[in-house]
């Protein structure tokens, strides 16, 4: 895998709704299109809207990108094929339909389905609506060295492991969610590590390989899932291991496995959520009418003697020293 840069990635956008009128077209197809994305762009329909809106994340050994289009074709030419660039591309879709074709497949996608492109060779994707669409980039030989028979898969549906690819799709969401204090180079190498792990189960990895990635990017991203689920469910007091374990078809030892293999249990993951969203809540100046004990409960605490005991432990102050903190700025 490619190492990690010391520095922070620089994420990427671009709209061209923000293009001047008469220009639009050309710096589009041009600078965006054949320079940048190295893509030939084209509205479908001279006569119709069209509209490129792209939200990028590269990192080294993987590029996510969310992309909204309408009425757009774009083409991946022999003569650009020639730059050189030979990786594999993802593409889920989030809504709408797309119509790829490469290496004379054809192929139509709709709404929660994915396909797989390579940059070698010539492709052509066409979105006559409006399309919602979240691609991963990632060079090839890094997939192929895991799941050798990636070639089959050029423009066909992604129907290798469905957890894996559904695993996928949450964790990299929040991977490409994640603020720019969090995307520090140890927790990129491992993510992007993860990502590259699902990506050749979801394709169909050799035994070896799966083995490998089932012990470590499916397991962090099955971690992650029941993280955001927890997050979610933090007011119902009565949330255990059980009800999430329901939740995601695994049993409530697995649940607490997932925990110890991070160095803490389950209990204390949920406490501390809970503590951090008071905590949050308390220093929120448009809360200040709710009561502590309230902002306790809406985080799922029920005893209130527990609740301030934990808290003094956790933050080393009361919630009404906090509170007040906060009210004078300090």
């Amino acid at each position: 895998m490619a190492e990690i840069s010391p520095a922070r990635p620089s994420r990427f956008h671009f709209d061209t709704q923000t293009l001047p009128g008469n220009d639009r077209l050309a710096v589009w197809r041009e600078v965006f299109g054949r320079q940048v994305a190295r893509l030939d762009l084209r509205p479908v329909d001279s006569a119709a809207p069209y509209r490129a809106e792209i939200a990028a994340l590269p990192l080294p050994g993987l590029s996510i990108s969310y992309c909204d289009y309408e009425s757009v074709q774009s083409a991946r030419t022999r003569e650009l094929t020639a730059d050189g660039r030979d990786d594999l591309i993802i593409g889920f879709v989030e809504s709408g339909s797309i119509s790829v074709a490469q290496s004379g497949r054809d192929l139509n996608l709709t709404e929660g389905r994915a396909t797989m492109l390579s940059t070698t060779l010539p492709n052509v994707a066409v979105a006559h609506g409006k399309l919602r669409l979240f691609n991963l980039v990632i060079p090839r030989a890094i997939i192929a060295a895991r799941a050798p028979c990636v070639e089959d898969g050029f423009a066909r549906e992604v129907g290798g492991d469905a957890l894996a690819l559904n695993l996928l799709r949450h964790y990299t969401r929040t991977l490409f969610d994640s603020s720019d204090d969090q995307l520090t180079p140890h927790f990129l190498h491992t993510a992007v590590s993860h990502v590259h792990d699902l990506v050749a189960l979801a394709l169909g990895a050799t035994r070896d390989s799966a083995a490998e990635a089932r012990g470590r990017g499916m397991r962090a991203a099955r971690l992650q899932a029941i993280k955001a689920d927890m997050a979610k469910r933090l007011s119902n007091p009565g949330l255990s291991a059980d009800t999430i374990a329901r939740g995601h078809a695994v049993s409530s030892s697995y649940v607490r496995r997932l925990f110890e293999y991070e160095g803490t249990t389950f209990s204390e993951h949920l406490l501390n959520a809970r503590l951090a969203v008071v905590h949050r809540r308390l220093t929120d100046p448009h809360l200040r009418d709710r009561t502590i004990l309230a902002i306790a409960m809406d985080a799922g605490f029920s005893d209130q003697s527990w609740f301030n005991r934990s808290f003094r432990r956790h933050f080393g102050a009361t919630p009404s020293d906090v509170r007040a903190g906060a009210g004078r700025g300090g």
